[in-house]
């Protein structure tokens, strides 16, 4: 990825350039130059890794022959950025509840095939009926291991 960053910095038009040149050519350069920027914030972006937003219809929790159990999964929503992704649940926004969610999770997936993360790095929530709101909660110590 820095290869294409740098390669797509050669082709940045320098100030130098712009001298003596007419003011529809400066424009062109400087559009040339604004594409350049818009193209690298773009790939910066591919390596990111994304902030899933997961609800469960019950906590975490082994079941009688120790395989994992939390009920049924749905992957709702990712972000960009880790704190987007914590408010959004924090804040309850589009009611995560509604969907007969009892434990939220948000885990940090990287670019790649099978690249989730042991559940012991979730941030995990349960729902708290009495409040009515997401309470951040430690991921069961016997699902931690977990991938």
């Amino acid at each position: 990825m820095d290869k294409i960053i740098s390669a797509l910095e050669t082709l940045r038009i320098s100030d130098a350039d712009f001298f003596g040149v007419g003011y529809e050519t400066q424009r062109a350069y400087e559009r040339v130059n604004d594409n350049l920027d818009e193209c690298i914030e773009l790939i910066k972006t591919i390596e990111q890794p994304i902030y899933e937003v997961l609800v469960y219809s019950h906590p975490w929790r082994l079941d009688e022959h120790h395989f994992l159990d939390f009920g049924s999964e749905e992957r709702i929503g990712f972000y960009y950025e880790k704190s987007t992704a914590i408010q959004a649940v924090e804040e309850n926004w589009c009611n995560l509840q509604d969907h007969y969610a009892r434990a939220a999770a948000i885990r940090e997936v990287k670019p790649g095939l099978y690249q989730y993360p042991p559940f012991s790095t979730y941030l995990y929530y349960l729902w708290n009926t009495k409040s009515q709101q997401w309470e951040r909660a430690e991921v069961p110590a016997e699902v931690g291991e977990f991938c």
